[in-house]
């Protein structure tokens, strides 16, 4: 979620501030390394497990932020291993599937507003799913 905040953030300040663009564009990077590095739900840890379910438990997983800021740095960048690590990961992920919901647990409508874009525009083929 960080990750798709930040390059967001970027491509709004592009224009009017390119230093900062780039400084939130380069930590959305980082972002987005360290959470496909360390894999998994907050939810998941003993040790705040308990102060965060049953409110703000993680019912679907962490895998659709990771596509969700995937795509969000595709958008950024215009970089091509964004898209790949979509494609490989959407079904391994469970995104493989049409879903027209969105919300703070579950990423896979926007993910497929924002990677739509590619389809229509010929520059993926394999994820005509979306």
């Amino acid at each position: 979620e960080i990750t798709a905040a930040l390059s967001a953030a970027s491509i709004y300040f592009r224009s009017s501030d390119p230093g900062y663009s780039q400084t939130l564009l380069q930590n959305a990077v980082k972002t987005f390394q360290f959470a496909d590095m360390y894999r998994g739900a907050y939810s998941s840890n003993d040790d705040i497990k308990n102060d965060v379910c049953p409110f703000y438990c993680d019912f679907n997983g962490f895998q659709d932020e990771l596509l969700w800021g995937a795509a969000w740095l595709r958008k950024a960048t215009g970089d091509e291993t964004y898209l790949n690590y979509i494609e490989s990961n959407r079904e391994p992920f469970g995104a493989s599937e049409n879903v027209d919901e969105f919300g703070w647990d579950n990423k896979v409508g926007g993910l497929n507003v924002l990677v739509s874009k590619e389809v229509v525009e010929g520059n993926m083929y394999n994820l005509e799913a979306y």
